[in-house]
C-alpha cells in the first residue's frame, strides 16, 4: 500500500488526512522498517528498530541573480550558489519583458542590398549574399514615338514608329501674305535726296533705278519713287507721314501713277501744291502685294 499524503489530490489545499489515512501511514513505515523520524533545520532523520539513522537534507532554493557577464546564480537556503554563464539561448519563453542589449551572437538582420532584372525577372541580393527571385514582369514592350505628322485644313495628322496615326483638330491658321516690301527714311534737301533704307526686298539696295527705287523732285509738291516695272501689282500699300516743316503742316499721301513709279504728293495743310520744302528722315513704306 503507498503512503497516503492527501486525501483528496493533489489539488486539494488546506485539507488533513484522517485518522485512517494517519494509521495506515504508521503501518506502512512501520514495514518499511522505520522505527521515527525527526525534522530540523533542513534534514529529515530516519531512525530503523535497530537504532541506524538515515539523514536527508533537503534544500531549497531562497533567490537568484543575473549580471552582466551573462551569469545566472541560484542561492539556496543553505547560501550556496549555484552559478551557470549563459552565451547561447536555443530556447526561450518569456512573459513579461526581455533585454536583449547584453546578448551575443544575436542573428544578423536581413536586408536587401541591390538587384539587377533581366527578362521579366528581378534577381535581389541581401547582405549576406543571398539572392531571392521576382518574376511576372510584362515583358516585349516597345518604345512608341511620333516620327511625323501632316498638316491639313486645321487638323494635324502624327505618325508613330508602329506606323499608326492620331489626330490633332481645331488649329486656326492665319494665310499667308506675299509681298515685297520697302522702308526707308526719305531726307531731302537743296534738291538733293538722302535714303537710308530699313528694309527692302523690292529692289537690290542700290538707289538706282531700274534695280531699286531711285527718288526725284519732279514737280512742286511732288516727290516720286521710280523702279521700272516694279508696280504693276493692283494691290500695292503706301504709308507716308506728314511733314512739319519750318513750323508750317504738310499733308502727305501717296499714289500709284504708273507701273515704273509711285508719287508722294506734300499738300499744304490749305490743299495746295505750291512748293516742295526740306525735310528730314520722312517714314516710307511701300508693300508691292502678289
Amino acid at each position: 500500500m503507498p503512503l497516503v499524503t492527501r486525501q483528496y489530490g493533489p489539488n486539494a489545499k488546506n485539507l488533513k488526512l484522517s485518522f485512517y489515512d494517519m494509521d495506515m501511514n504508521l503501518y506502512y513505515l512501520q514495514e518499511l522498517g522505520v522505527s521515527g523520524f525527526s525534522y530540523s533545520n533542513g534534514t529529515i532523520n530516519i531512525t530503523n528498530p535497530t537504532g541506524g539513522t538515515k539523514s536527508v537534507t533537503i534544500n531549497k532554493v531562497t533567490g537568484f541573480t543575473y549580471n552582466n557577464l551573462n551569469t545566472f546564480t541560484i542561492t539556496d537556503n543553505y547560501n550556496n550558489n549555484f552559478s551557470a554563464t549563459i552565451n547561447t539561448v536555443t530556447g526561450l519563453t518569456v512573459n513579461g519583458t526581455i533585454s536583449a542589449t547584453t546578448y551575443q551572437n544575436l542573428p544578423t538582420d536581413i536586408r536587401v542590398t541591390g538587384g539587377t532584372y533581366s527578362n521579366g525577372t528581378t534577381i535581389f541580393t541581401n547582405n549576406t549574399g543571398g539572392t531571392f527571385n521576382v518574376t511576372g514582369f510584362y515583358t516585349g514592350l516597345t518604345d512608341v514615338y511620333i516620327t511625323g505628322g501632316t498638316f491639313s485644313a486645321g487638323t494635324i495628322t502624327f505618325t508613330n514608329t508602329t506606323g499608326g496615326t492620331f489626330n490633332v483638330t481645331g488649329i486656326t491658321t492665319t494665310p499667308s501674305v506675299n509681298y515685297t516690301i520697302y522702308k526707308a527714311l526719305v531726307s531731302l534737301s537743296g534738291g538733293i535726296f538722302t535714303v537710308t533704307q530699313l528694309e527692302n526686298t523690292i529692289g537690290d539696295g542700290s538707289g538706282v533705278s531700274p534695280n531699286d527705287i531711285q527718288w526725284s523732285n519732279p514737280n512742286n509738291g511732288i516727290i516720286r519713287a521710280t523702279k521700272t516695272g516694279a508696280f504693276t501689282s493692283s494691290n500695292i500699300l503706301i504709308s507716308v507721314e506728314n511733314i512739319n516743316g519750318g513750323g508750317v503742316l504738310y499733308i502727305c499721301t501717296g499714289q500709284k501713277s504708273t507701273s515704273n513709279f509711285i508719287s508722294i504728293n506734300i499738300f499744304l495743310h490749305d490743299g495746295t501744291l505750291l512748293s516742295t520744302p526740306n525735310f528730314s528722315n520722312l517714314p516710307v513704306e511701300i508693300r508691292i502685294y502678289n
